[in-house]
């Protein structure tokens, strides 16, 4: 899971916020999965609820959470209207410097993308922190769980020319 953390932390301190973004919407998906969980969605918004309700109570549920990894991730999109699991938010609208967590709720910007529209302003930096510190208690919950430390030792890995299967021979 080292590799993903390290990942997010990479693009964020080479300020490719896409990357960062993207690859932190999978986090709750690989966490549910690596605890046995079948059940995308189901296991998508359990995970963030567990780990991450507290910090967005109010601004952000592990439903329209979903819906922002499907919208971004299906379709480069931060518009959730259309995503039929979206409950309360509309509109995402992340900036890389200024305020983390801003809803607006029916303004007017004089804009027909974002007026009268369920918005949440989102810092991608904070929003990619907070993910790296669930997944952190995530597994210092997990830490004596065969099932998740048995799934973690088969994550896929990017091999290097002289690993074990850096070179691989047919015939």
């Amino acid at each position: 899971m080292q590799n993903i953390i390290d990942a997010v932390q990479r693009a964020l301190a080479d300020k490719n916020y896409t990357a960062a973004l993207m690859v932190t919407l999978t986090i709750p998906d690989i966490c549910g999965k690596m605890e046995g969980e079948k059940q995308g969605k189901r296991r998508y918004i359990t995970w963030f609820e567990k780990y991450l309700k507290t910090k967005y109570n109010g601004f952000l549920s592990g439903k329209d959470c979903y819906a922002l990894r499907c919208a971004i991730l299906h379709e480069a999109s931060e518009d959730i209207s259309e995503q039929s699991i979206s409950e309360i938010l509309q509109l995402f609208y992340f900036v890389t410097n200024g305020a983390h967590c801003n809803r607006f709720s029916r303004s007017s910007f004089g804009s027909e993308q974002y007026d009268q529209k369920e918005v949440l302003t989102i810092s991608v930096q904070n929003f990619c922190q907070d993910f790296i510190e669930a997944v952190k208690q995530w597994l210092a919950n997990t830490a004596s769980s065969p099932r998740v430390q048995k799934n973690l030792g088969s994550m896929f890995k990017i091999h290097e020319p002289g690993d074990q299967m850096g070179i691989i021979r047919i015939g």
